[in-house]
Formats: C-alpha cells, sequence, structure tokens
C-alpha cells in the first residue's frame, strides 16, 4: 500500500508540472502583459508610471534644496512682516523627524503619512504667517502652493516638489495596496529634503501676547475709542519672544498664548490710538494708521 500511495503522488506532482507548462504555452502572451501591468502600476483602469514618479520627485526634491540654498531671505518678498519676526528655524529644524525616520523602520507608509502632516503644517505656518488681507481664506496644497509661488515666497522648484509629493503620496495611499516598503522608502527621503526646505523658509510666528485692551483717542488716555479694542501681538524666535504691536480689532476671540494667522481685514484704516500698557502702566502709542487685525486662532485655518 506505500508504494501504490508514493506512486499515485509522483502521478499528482507530474499532472502539476505538466498543468504549469501548459498555462504557460497557453497563456504566456497574456502573463507577460499582465506583469508589464504591475511594474507600470495599472490596475483597474489607473495607469502611472511609479517608476518614473519616484524619479521625478527625487529630482524635484533636490533642484528644491539647491534652489533654497541659492537664494537669501532678502530675495523673499515677506509682505509688512515687522523687523525682527523672521525665525531663527535651527533650533527646530529637527522636529518630528526623528519619530519618521524610527517609525520607517517598521512601517515606512504610516511614516509616510506622518511626514505628509508635518509638510502641510510648514506649509500651513508659511501660508498664514504672511500678510493676508481679504476675507478669510481656507487652506489647500494646491491653492497655498500656487499663492506662495507667486508671491515668490515658494521658488519654482519647490512649488513643483511639492505638488508631485502631493502626487505620489496619493497614488501610494488610494490607488496601489501592494506599494513596495523600499519605494514609499524612496519617497520618505524626498519628503525630507522638502520638509527641510519648507523649514529653511524665513517667516514670522504670530501670538497674543494682551488681548481686549482698552485703546483711547487722546495721549493721556482719558478718551476711549468705542467698539474697537487692541490686541497686542509678539512673534517668537528661538525661545524668545519680541512684541511687535498692538493692533485694532473687534473681534473677541483673541486668547493670550495662542498663534494666530497674519490676516488683516481691508477697508476702513483706523486712525492714531493709544493705551496703558499692562505690564507697565506707561501710556503709549498704539497705532499710528492701521486696517483691522483679524487673525484667527492658528488650529482654525
Amino acid at each position: 500500500m506505500k508504494e501504490i500511495a508514493e506512486f499515485l503522488a509522483a502521478i499528482v506532482g507530474l499532472c502539476w508540472v505538466g498543468l504549469a507548462g501548459y498555462i504557460v504555452y497557453r497563456f504566456g502572451p497574456g502573463i507577460d502583459r499582465i506583469l508589464t501591468s504591475v511594474q507600470k502600476g495599472k490596475f483597474f483602469g489607473q495607469e502611472f508610471e511609479l517608476g518614473e514618479q519616484l524619479d521625478n520627485l527625487e529630482r524635484q526634491a533636490e533642484e528644491a534644496a539647491e534652489t533654497s540654498a541659492e537664494s537669501s531671505p532678502a530675495d523673499c518678498q515677506l509682505t509688512a512682516l515687522p523687523e525682527g519676526a523672521i525665525d531663527n528655524l535651527e533650533s527646530t529644524a529637527s522636529d518630528g523627524i526623528a519619530g519618521i525616520l524610527e517609525t520607517a523602520i517598521d512601517n515606512p507608509k504610516i511614516a509616510l503619512l506622518m511626514l505628509a502632516n508635518l509638510i502641510e503644517e510648514e506649509l500651513r505656518e508659511i501660508f498664514f504667517s504672511t500678510a493676508i488681507v481679504s476675507r478669510a481664506k481656507r487652506f489647500s496644497w494646491s491653492s497655498a502652493i500656487s499663492e506662495l509661488t507667486q508671491r515668490h515666497l515658494l521658488t519654482p522648484a519647490t512649488g513643483a516638489a511639492l505638488q508631485m509629493f502631493t502626487a505620489v503620496r496619493n497614488s501610494m495611499v488610494h490607488k496601489i495596496a501592494d506599494v513596495h516598503d523600499n519605494e514609499v522608502s524612496r519617497v520618505i527621503d524626498s519628503g525630507l529634503k522638502i520638509l527641510t526646505t519648507l523649514r529653511a523658509i524665513p517667516r514670522g510666528r504670530y501670538f497674543v501676547h494682551q488681548a481686549n485692551l482698552t485703546v483711547y483717542g487722546d495721549p493721556e488716555c482719558r478718551e476711549p475709542y468705542f467698539g474697537i479694542t487692541g490686541v497686542m501681538i509678539e512673534s517668537r524666535s528661538g525661545g524668545e519672544r519680541t512684541v511687535v504691536g498692538v493692533y485694532p480689532t473687534t473681534l473677541d476671540h483673541f486668547v493670550a498664548g495662542k498663534q494666530v494667522a497674519w490676516e488683516w481685514k481691508g477697508g476702513t484704516i483706523h486712525s492714531r490710538a493709544y493705551f496703558v500698557d499692562p505690564e507697565t502702566d506707561e501710556r503709549r502709542e498704539a497705532w499710528t494708521e492701521s486696517l483691522e487685525f483679524v487673525g484667527r486662532n492658528f488650529e482654525e485655518t
């Protein structure tokens, strides 16, 4: 009986080999097309050359880093940034990167999502920390990249690198279920270069220092203005805080210590006003002429 079982097992093995040979002979060209489609990332009508995208992303990230290094802060047209408001980012240049690299060891796809969030935070801060005189704007990658590039706060190479990073990330997250970890790692490498490039871009970081200050129309601070208050704004850089000014506002959402967007309401120009400094009790000029400051809390942008 043992010999018969072994004989039958051998016959079954030969049948499997023969079946495999027939499939290759009969469907070989079709299998070749399937493998080619897999290599090109073609599934259910979605076709994109993933390898080419990764190559392009690496080139764009390199070019963005190079052009950023060639540009000095003076080349960036920072609109209405008070003196001393440009950040020294050296102390925070590695924020979040260590966590991304650690996560990438076991789960590169999660690390990629973490990196995308950090890049968005930097892009959002640059976008909302430059003077915006208009209605409140909603943030999106495409609109931020377009506007910041037009205003020369992003180099064309950096804008292109961000657009490519977004396209590749979306392809990986939403369209390909079996992306290899080494491909994700390539995107992370390029994304880290983009993140470093963004962090090197000067911008102000603005926080509420004091809110709801009573403002007056006379230097003696006896005739209060009605309908408006003053909000004292500070900039923060490398652990240092600098008060940049007191500005008129009709809004009441300001809270001391909260980061705010650098947003202004066009139209009415408020004339000279004074206030009593709550820290020194000195009577001081608040502003000579000013638009209304309407900066939203940063988490609401």
